[in-house]
């Protein structure tokens, strides 16, 4: 009979942090003391640990109301900075193993500038009897998704996000689309909060419109790989079929449809996909993928519409001709900059944002550019000032009232989605955009028209491409925790202007610990193809708007 042991490991280690000086890996800044929480979950199997990965707890604060939901990683593990108090951790939900669910509840305290260390183990738990359903009677969709919800992870581009899903885990081999992954200059991949890891592009068919990425197999020792049906019909119409996807922070998604039509080279299907699932797989109910989700569309409102998928057999040819892998391909195992696990509350973002005075800050730097420094509270600012332009739009129409069918709510920040996918990311966003500029012919065109009388438009372009920025920290350049190059399309044509261009813009967001005050603060951005950057030097008086707006939030334990 198998001995079964899970235990909970806590250290805690104290001491105030330092400020990053030059040739340190990382900036860090002063705080009230605090602690670094590490946390291991394993069971013992017959004397073999197994971790528990990616199982959700409630970790409640010195403030009962402040209640953080922590994941561990692939390894079991958790990493957290704690103030000084009462804390008490629980199990968000009970942890299945072996017919038996585990469940903790205990408290701890956390003294100033010491370790405090807990060790929980089986018999501090409450152990029942699964409740939950035996594999026979489960839906096959139900045991798709427990499989292979941890091998379908978020992938972060120059260009946006997406999904992918682990091919082989020995080679740290996943696969995604091409239009995901084919033409980035810089690939990462996310598990969870926290689990950000460089990745790197291996092959791809930008006509078939697959890729193959790379991360550290060292990330993937606990992951199940989703096999590939390699069988030349891959489906039938009518068939049942799932879709998986990982968007950004959120829990891997499961949706369902039916094929409609089934080629060589594609398939068609009314699964429905969210947004940030197109790279992730489509499987038949036998767990097999059979494609990769490459886009979905509605045709109506409320429509499902219609999804492309590229069939699996196009695949098949890509990684047969993989071969030796080049080191080259291979990552770092080090973990990347990420979002920190605390959210900006939403009183906390209306309150500080309705403090901003001003006008929106920016460099009118590279020539040509417009550089902004923006947070989600500027951003939160943005909204709520447009809302107001475009309500007193409105009532002047209606003798001073808004009609209730006017509805002016924007639901989330829609604009600033493209920074981190939710306003209440605490990030710093520097946002180089091309700034239209009026053409050589036209200015000579109108002078003359003045001349002469007569009235001509100013006809405008965009003349560079961002090509990408490095902001420097007392010398030490700060790791970015997103980066993006956009490509930004202006079309206007108005009594006076007229404009048709496009340009690449650049989106880079930082931790909010880098704008702490009383440092050098250096952006360095290059455009089109130039070898020396645009340097700018980030006053100090910028720096303080920027931690001002932050310094509630620090002190949540960010």
């Amino acid at each position: 009979m198998a001995m079964v042991s899970l235990f909970l490991a806590f250290g805690l280690m104290g001491g105030t942090p330092q400020l990053a000086e030059p040739g340190m890996s990382a900036p860090l800044f002063v705080r009230a003391a605090q602690g670094v929480l590490e946390a291991k979950v394993v069971i013992l199997d017959e004397l073999k640990p197994v971790p528990v990965a990616y199982t959700d707890f409630d970790l409640i604060g010195p403030d009962p109301s402040n209640v953080q939901s922590i994941r561990t990683t692939a390894d079991g593990k958790l990493n957290l900075r704690l103030e000084p108090g009462l804390y008490a951790i629980a199990s968000h939900e009970p942890v299945p193993f072996k017919g038996r669910t585990y469940s903790w509840s205990t408290s701890f305290e956390i003294e100033e500038n010491r370790t405090t260390a807990l060790t929980l183990t089986h018999s501090d738990a409450t152990i029942e009897h699964s409740k939950l359903p035996s594999l026979p009677s489960e839906s096959a969709e139900t045991r798709i998704y427990h499989k292979y919800q941890y091998s379908v992870v978020t992938v972060e581009c120059d260009s946006g996000r997406g999904s992918a899903f682990v091919i082989d885990p020995e080679r740290g081999l996943l696969m995604t689309s091409f239009g995901v992954a084919g033409n980035s200059k810089f690939l990462s991949v996310r598990f969870a909060r926290q689990q950000h890891f460089e990745a790197r592009f291996v092959a791809g068919d930008p006509a078939k419109d697959i890729a193959i990425i790379r991360v550290n197999p060292e990330h993937l020792r606990s992951i199940t790989a989703i096999p590939l049906k390699s069988s030349r019909r891959v489906g039938m119409e009518g068939e049942h079929v799932v879709a998986m996807g990982s968007p950004l922070f959120q829990p891997t998604t499961i949706t369902e449809g039916i094929l409609s039509k089934v080629d060589d080279d594609t398939i068609i299907s009314d699964v429905n996909l969210s947004q940030g699932m197109a790279g992730g797989p489509i499987l038949n109910l036998q767990g097999e993928a059979i494609g990769i989700a490459t886009y979905g569309k509605a045709l109506m409102p409320g429509d499902a519409g219609a999804t492309g998928i590229v069939n699996m057999t196009q695949a098949l040819a890509l990684t047969k001709n993989l071969g030796r892998l080049s080191n080259d391909t291979l990552p770092p195992a080090t973990n990347l900059p990420d979002n920190s696990h605390v959210l900006i509350p939403p009183s906390m973002l209306e309150q500080v944002a309705q403090s901003i005075k001003g006008p929106e800050f920016y460099f009118k730097a590279p020539k040509n550019f417009r550089t902004y420094l923006k947070t989600p509270f500027d951003a939160y600012r943005n909204v709520t000032r447009h809302k107001d332009f475009l309500r007193d739009r409105i009532a002047r129409r209606y003798k001073g009232q808004v009609p209730a069918d006017q509805n002016l709510e924007m639901g989330p920040l829609f604009f600033w989605n493209k920074y981190v996918g939710s306003q209440f990311e605490p990030v710093v966003s520097i946002e180089a955009v091309p700034w239209p500029q009026e053409t050589k012919g036209s200015f000579l065109t109108r002078v003359a028209a003045v001349v002469a009388g007569q009235h001509r438009r100013e006809q405008r372009e965009l003349r560079d491409d961002f090509a990408k920025m490095a902001l420097y920290r007392n010398g030490v350049e700060v790791q970015p925790i997103l980066r993006k190059r956009i490509r930004d399309t202006e079309i206007y044509d108005t009594v006076d202007v007229v404009m048709r261009d496009t340009a690449l813009s650049g989106l880079y967001t930082y931790s909010p610990d880098a704008f702490t005050p009383g440092s050098k603060l250096e952006l360095r951005i290059w455009k089109n193809a130039d070898e020396r950057p645009t340097v700018i030097r980030i006053p100090e008086k910028e720096q303080d708007r920027i931690w001002n707006q932050f310094r509630d939030w620090s002190r949540l334990g960010g």
